[in-house]
């Protein structure tokens, strides 16, 4: 009879995968909406990355005879004023919103951790300075920032990017730096100023790395207002221009439209709430998980 054989490696990397395995599910296990959050919005980014393959409808070739069609099997999310398929809006709306909400995000978090960082390290002048520049910044509502913003700009997807990430900015900057001077005063800090390390190997090798777990937690949580935010400037028309879905623009759109065909306005709506709370449940995972001061509570 063949003998079936095994090498060392798999003898020894079965029970890693399987403690693995084990881990992930004890951590979903303590942290339910965190998983069900992170699982949607990852179903909302891939559905809408995907949109030309889930659905056969065109998003903006107009259908007269179709128009206002209540949800039916054809359309499940009924038909718009122009006989537009609304699910395929949908899908197709979920692109500029994510794109803008994602990038937005991921430039307010690398440009305001890197002022916290320097403001919380030299302190001095440059502290002052920078810090200054934040309140005149925060001395502006967030959302009257990016309308002024785009305003100014003008509409698109690529201003809109530009207006969010600079109405982020300023917290990122107060996190990071609190968190900064904070850790200046460490002594595995002070102990690289005794052996001669320069400020840029202790930024990088000792400040950044402690500062990364709480900038995730705060990015994720502006994730969620970030897109309100991309969603309100479409709705109030500085966003995209019709007739390229999003579903800002979308409810704004179909407001008129609540008393005679609800769904209109009501399936975009229901995908930036979903989105906002997926976001928001993922973020307070991701808090309890990083977070040292709640970690064993």
């Amino acid at each position: 009879m063949a003998t079936v054989r095994r090498s060392r490696s798999d003898v020894e990397h079965t029970p890693a995968v399987t403690r693995q395995l084990q881990r992930w599910q004890a951590l979903a296990g303590q942290h339910l909406a965190a998983t069900v959050g992170g699982l949607f919005l990852l179903f909302v980014v891939l559905c809408s990355v995907a949109a030309p393959l889930l659905s056969p409808y065109d998003p903006i070739q107009i259908d007269i005879p179709q128009r206002l069609q209540a949800p039916s099997w054809p359309h499940l999310f009924g038909t718009d004023e122009f006989g537009r398929d609304l699910l395929t809006r949908v899908l197709y709306g979920g692109r500029p919103v994510l794109l803008t909400s994602f990038l937005s995000v991921l430039a307010a978090a690398v440009a305001g951790t890197a002022i916290g960082t320097l403001a919380g390290y030299l302190g001095g002048r440059v502290d002052n300075l920078l810090m200054r520049l934040i309140d005149v910044m925060l001395s502006f509502p967030a959302v009257l920032l990016a309308i002024l913003i785009v305003a100014a700009l003008g509409t698109g997807v690529p201003n809109a990017i530009i207006a969010v990430t600079f109405s982020l900015v300023p917290t990122f900057a107060r996190v990071a730096r609190a968190l900064a001077l904070s850790l200046t005063l460490e002594q595995f800090v002070v102990a690289s100023h005794a052996i001669g390390a320069s400020g840029p190997q202790i930024i990088w090798r000792h400040l950044l790395p402690n500062l990364l777990p709480p900038i995730i937690v705060q990015a994720t949580a502006m994730l969620a207002i970030a897109v309100a935010f991309a969603s309100a400037l479409s709705f109030l028309g500085l966003g995209v221009e019709p007739p390229t879905p999003d579903w800002g623009l979308m409810v704004s759109e179909g407001q008129r439209l609540i008393y005679d065909a609800l769904w209109v306005p009501f399936f975009p709506g229901l995908a930036i709430t979903l989105t906002v709370l997926a976001v928001n449940f993922l973020g307070d995972g991701l808090r309890d998980r990083l977070d040292p001061t709640l970690r064993n509570r």
